[in-house]
């Protein structure tokens, strides 16, 4: 009598237990019907890629409509829903396919803006369907090739002038025929930045990218107060370049050389702390007979100063010939009651640190 008892006491589980087992198909928002299907055509919906906005332009290519050659023709554009924001449909009619043509022989998505698609592993995608008119078939669309495109830095280019001048401050007026004015209108524009290295003081402007490789005359003016050299680099430069002047206190310019190359490894320092006083650099590295790269504790002082809006790089230079070694690099702030833990730099190149209360953490170069 138990075991009949305890055998009708477990079907309320297996029942339940069974309802749980049954398979139940989920759709997603995204899979939702966008467009009526319409008995005379094939309905395609397309799923795009993440980061595909309302405006870009997208066509369907394949076999059945000439390929690529689909690509601007505006019977093959794809329409936005306006129900669904990751949904692209077009309605195919089989009677205006290539001749012996069907879905079957494989299509893809091109979208105006990012290329044509990949796949997963950045080759070409193609789809087939079999598909007859009154159906609707939903599409995902795996890349568009711009995801794979290793994104390319513009050049900067720079206009540098040592400033012998004496003059409270520098402008610099970029004007061509028939171009507009690369630094703005007169007096033109105030540097980007600020290098002293030594007695010697440097002002550099950034070419603005759109104005790259246009040719221009250059004035240097003390901001419009009455004092101006002309024609500076001569009778029209092509701002495709590193240019590197002296202006002269007799209102004259020269040549000049480029004030970053001295034959030396620099190490650009930020200033994020709150000490308020000067700062140093010392270097140790096991192993070298320079053991005290900079000198002894608390180090060098800084070879030169750039200067860049409120934010301050002190520079310390490093001979050539540590080239290749690990030094262990702690700010400090010349010994008085401050500094920072070690960094260790692999001589292989310029250092730009970022000096904060608590480490020096490396970033990213600004010249």
């Amino acid at each position: 009598m138990k075991k009949i008892l305890y055998f009708l006491t477990m079907l309320p589980v297996l029942a339940f237990l069974g309802a749980c087992t049954e398979k139940e198909e989920i759709v997603f928002d995204h899979e939702q019907p966008a467009f009526d299907i319409r008995d005379n055509a094939i309905l395609i919906e397309a799923i795009m890629p993440q980061g595909t906005v309302a405006e870009d332009i997208i066509y369907i290519a394949g076999a059945f409509n000439g390929g690529d050659a689909a690509v601007g023709n505006p019977q093959w554009q794809m329409e936005h829903s306006t129900i669904i924001p990751e949904k692209w449909g077009i309605y195919l009619d089989p009677s205006t396919f290539v001749e012996g043509t069907s879905l079957a022989d494989g299509f893809w998505f091109v979208s105006e803006e990012d290329g044509a698609e990949k796949n997963v592993f950045g080759e070409p995608a193609l789809h087939t369907l079999d598909a007859g008119v009154g159906t609707r078939n939903n599409v995902y669309v795996d890349r568009w090739a711009s995801f794979f495109e290793v994104p390319t830095e513009e050049p900067v280019y720079r206009i540098w002038i040592q400033d012998n001048s004496g003059w409270d401050e520098m402008a610099l007026y970029a004007w061509g025929d028939g171009v507009a004015e690369a630094f703005g209108a007169w007096p033109g524009a105030l540097p980007a930045g600020t290098m002293t290295i030594g007695d010697a003081v440097w002002h550099y402007w950034d070419v603005p990218e759109e104005f790259i490789g246009l040719t221009y005359h250059l004035i240097a003016n003390n901001n419009n107060n009455g004092t101006q050299v002309d024609d500076v680099g001569g009778s029209g430069i092509a701002l495709d370049g590193e240019y590197f002047f002296a202006v002269n206190s007799d209102n004259t310019w020269t040549d000049a050389s480029d004030p970053t190359d001295r034959g030396m490894f620099s190490i650009y320092v930020k200033d994020a702390t709150s000490w308020g006083t000067a700062m140093n650099l010392y270097g140790w590295a096991d192993g070298l007979a320079d053991t005290d790269i900079f000198g002894g504790w608390p180090g060098a002082e800084p070879a030169g100063i750039l200067s860049i809006g409120d934010d301050l790089y002190y520079i310390f230079d490093l001979e050539e010939s540590h080239e290749g070694a690990t030094i262990n690099l702690i700010v400090n702030n010349n010994g008085v009651n401050a500094q920072l833990p070690d960094y260790a730099y692999t001589v292989d190149g310029d250092c730009w640190l970022n000096a904060a209360d608590d480490a020096a953490t490396e970033i990213e170069p600004v010249l």
